[in-house]
């Protein structure tokens, strides 16, 4: 009694066991391009930037609150009178035109985290170009070493030939 499926059929063939070891290496590799990418320090640094940005941005927006301040002082000797002083107090204040700066410094806070942003896209391209390239260039030693060796000759889908950049 023979029962098997297409897909038992399948997997005893020597390309669908090729495939499922290059969706293993497919597998492996993203896992390695998501490791890269959380441990990498560019990217930590690029985080770093990306989070100081955004406090310009703030920063920049803050122009168009009013402020406040509170001033002391002290004084220990006058030469008219002896005794000491002390004096406390609170100044509060608003823009009523600046000449549109608050607007241009909000801009530029704008523009300045939308290239960070750019920034760590780029670097995040190139961790996954270096990761890729890392892979195609173990599998091309593998390759050699195992024909040097006068091995296999079976020739299974190349992850090199998936290299493809995140748009």
């Amino acid at each position: 009694m023979l029962l098997l499926t297409i897909s038992d059929t399948c997997l005893m063939s020597r390309t669908c066991l090729a495939q499922a070891q290059s969706e293993q290496e497919l597998a492996a590799q993203e896992l390695s391009v998501e490791r890269a990418l959380s441990q990498r320090p560019e990217i930590q640094a690029m985080d770093a930037k990306i989070e100081m940005a955004r406090e310009g941005m703030s920063l920049a927006k803050s122009g168009r609150l009013p402020f406040v301040a509170l001033v002391a002082g002290y004084h220990h000797y006058e030469p008219e009178n002896e005794t000491p002083s002390a004096e406390v107090g609170l100044v509060a204040g608003i823009k009523l035109y600046d000449h549109g700066m608050v607007k241009h410094e909000i801009a530029e806070a704008r523009d300045a985290l939308k290239k960070a942003n750019t920034e760590k896209k780029e670097l995040q391209r190139g961790i996954q170009l270096e990761v890729e390239q890392a892979f195609c260039n173990a599998e091309v030693a593998f390759k050699t070493v195992d024909v040097a060796s006068g091995g296999g000759t079976s020739n299974p889908p190349s992850p090199c030939r998936r290299l493809r950049l995140p748009g």
